[in-house]
C-alpha cells in the first residue's frame, strides 16, 4: 500500500479502481470509514460486474438502459430510478418492451453519463 492510500480496505484496492469507486458510489466512503470489507468487496464486484454488462451492451450497439441497468450503475434500487423517471429527475423514455402491453422506461447511455456528471435534474414546479 502507498503512502498516500487511504487505511482500510480501499487502501487495498489498485487507484483507479479505488478512484472510480469513490467518485461514482454513493457509499463508497462510508464503506471505506468504517471498513466493511466484506460489503466494500461486494460493491466492487457489482460494479465491475455491471461495467462488463454495459460494456457488451455498447458493442452490441444498445443504445437505451433499462431501469435495472440504471439503477445498478447508480447504486439505487429500480423502484427508485422509475419514480424518478415518473418525476421527470431523468430524461427517460417510455418503450414497447418484450413483456405484456405495458411499455417500459428506458434511458439513454447519454443521460447515465449526464447523471454521474451532474446529478437528478431538478424538480418541476
Amino acid at each position: 500500500m502507498t503512502e498516500d492510500a487511504p487505511a482500510g480496505p480501499l487502501g487495498e484496492l489498485d487507484p483507479d479502481t479505488r478512484a472510480y469507486l469513490l467518485e461514482n458510489h454513493p457509499d463508497a466512503a462510508g464503506l471505506a470509514a468504517r471498513s466493511e470489507r466484506s460489503l466494500l468487496l461486494q460493491v466492487v464486484a457489482r460494479c465491475m460486474r455491471t461495467l462488463g454488462e454495459l460494456e457488451t451492451a455498447k458493442a452490441a450497439g444498445h443504445a437505451w438502459l433499462s431501469v435495472e441497468e440504471f439503477a445498478a450503475v447508480a447504486g439505487k434500487a429500480p423502484f427508485t430510478v422509475r419514480q424518478w423517471c415518473l418525476h421527470g429527475r431523468v430524461a427517460a423514455q417510455k418503450q414497447r418492451g418484450g413483456r405484456g402491453a405495458h411499455q417500459a422506461w428506458t434511458i439513454s447511455r447519454e443521460e447515465l453519463l449526464r447523471y454521474q456528471k451532474e446529478g437528478l435534474l431538478p424538480r418541476k414546479a
